[in-house]
């Protein structure tokens, strides 16, 4: 009995301390930089997935970018009700990517709140962030997740960013557009939004998992990149990747260990995000919030 409640208090001092340590990662921001250059994949083939880990690092003002380069600066799952981040270090982020790298827009990529009710909390995160970036001609641009297809569709067009998924934006010789999440349950995926090719086309889709769906459709003609989000670098990370197995329904975590970072596959490359906030519970354990700064060639 008395080693039965050694252990057991050995147990509580652990979790304890894995607690506390997981609650302070979700307020740890870390800034990334990740860089996206054409595909080497083919379209119909969905049994492979590569990650680039070289093009996903740490941020740093002395990385060299290309001049005809798309530089965009990409956060998204703001989760409003479980992020600790707050706005005025997003703005922060934002200025000293403008000093170091220029960048030609900010986008986020969907999963304003948990709860339809708490949609008035995000807008005012988003709208402090819009009007920084007002004087500046710098544009906000972002696409809805599935947490927001629960949001009157009215709430959804008076947020501050220019949502890709009704009004597609030119910038340099790229061209960007968005698809609309319509949730977990009952899930229908909106069809490829991109009908030429005269740009070079950039989808931001809040789910991955999109891809898998375009590619079985042999719907994927003329998307060159993605960025995405969703997935929250699988929060609380756990041995094996059980937290995406365990978890989650979406097929890339679970079966292709797509979590975040840079990859290639189905021709395209892309990017996820780990976001930065948290759904469920206000923890995190090996994948802080993130915001980055993406390079597209």
């Amino acid at each position: 009995m008395y080693y039965l409640i050694i252990i057991l208090l050995l147990f509580l001092l652990v979790g304890t301390i894995l607690a506390i340590y997981s609650f302070k990662e979700a307020h740890d921001l870390k800034i990334t930089f990740a860089k996206l250059t054409k595909s080497n994949t083919n379209k119909h083939d969905t049994s492979s997935f590569i990650q680039i880990e070289e093009d996903y690092k740490d941020y740093s003002p002395i990385v060299k970018t290309s001049k005809d380069s798309l530089k965009v600066l990409f956060f998204s799952d703001l989760h409003i009700e479980y992020c600790f981040i707050p706005v005025s270090t997003v703005i922060s982020v934002i200025d000293d990517a403008i000093a170091n790298y220029n960048i030609d827009a900010v986008i986020f990529g969907g999963d304003l709140c948990n709860k339809p009710k708490n949609v008035s909390k995000a807008h005012a995160y988003i709208d402090t962030i819009a009007e920084h970036l007002k004087p500046k001609g710098i544009p906000f641009l972002g696409t809805t997740g599935n947490h927001d297809a629960d949001v009157d569709a009215k709430l959804i067009d008076v947020c501050s960013f220019v949502n890709l998924n009704k009004t597609p934006v030119t910038i340099k010789n790229f061209e960007l557009r968005g698809i609309y999440d319509s949730g977990r349950d009952d899930r229908v995926w909106e069809e490829n939004p991109f009908t030429t090719h005269e740009h070079t086309n950039i989808l931001v889709s809040h789910n991955p998992d999109w891809l898998l769906y375009a590619s079985e459709c042999k719907s994927l003609n003329n998307i060159d990149y993605m960025l995405s989000g969703h997935i929250h670098g699988g929060q609380i990370r756990m041995p094996w990747g059980l937290e995406n197995t365990l978890f989650r329904k979406d097929i890339l975590p679970k079966k292709n260990k797509v979590v975040k970072g840079v990859f290639d596959g189905v021709g395209v490359k892309f990017f996820i995000s780990r976001g930065i906030g948290c759904i469920l519970v206000p923890f995190r354990f090996l994948a802080p919030p993130e915001i980055t700064v993406v390079e597209i060639e």
